[in-house]
């Protein structure tokens, strides 16, 4: 394998890292969406039970005024953090599509320069095999 072949190999090599790498961290990011979706659906649920409890005079409306601005507060941070998550997961989707196009280009190239070696060597052959069948032509012209 030529140097230049071998850096191509090697290159793919670590594009192909990369995109693991890549793939592992959307697939972290997914996950943190989904705890910070759960996050919110815990926190409105929530807001609605305490709101259930006091309408059934359960509780007191004091008691509630008391904790609802709390509430509502761990509802807004839940949501921001459901929003952070989902751009996050947005960005981690496209490093592993880079990651990937620049992988298959990567391989594409190494493909390529693979071709033009082994085309040059059948050149070099067939050039090898058209040299001696001159020789050969030649060598019985010369006898007749």
């Amino acid at each position: 394998m030529t140097r230049r072949l071998r850096a191509v190999a090697s290159l793919v090599k670590i594009r192909e890292r990369e995109k693991q790498a890549a793939k592992t961290g959307l697939i972290a990011m997914r996950r943190l969406e989904g705890e910070a979706t759960a996050s919110v659906a815990y926190a409105t649920e929530t807001l609605a039970l305490e709101r259930q409890i006091a309408s059934e005079g359960n509780a007191t409306m004091e008691d509630f005024r008391a904790w609802f601005p709390a509430g509502l507060e761990r509802l807004a941070t839940a949501e921001e953090a459901a929003r952070a998550a989902v751009a996050q997961t947005e960005r981690a989707k496209n490093v592993a599509l880079q990651a990937a196009l620049e992988c298959k280009a990567t391989e594409t190239l190494l493909r390529r320069r693979e071709k033009e070696r082994n085309d040059s060597h059948v050149r070099r052959e067939q050039a090898e095999l058209d040299e001696l069948s001159l020789r050969d032509r030649h060598l019985r012209s010369l006898r007749v």
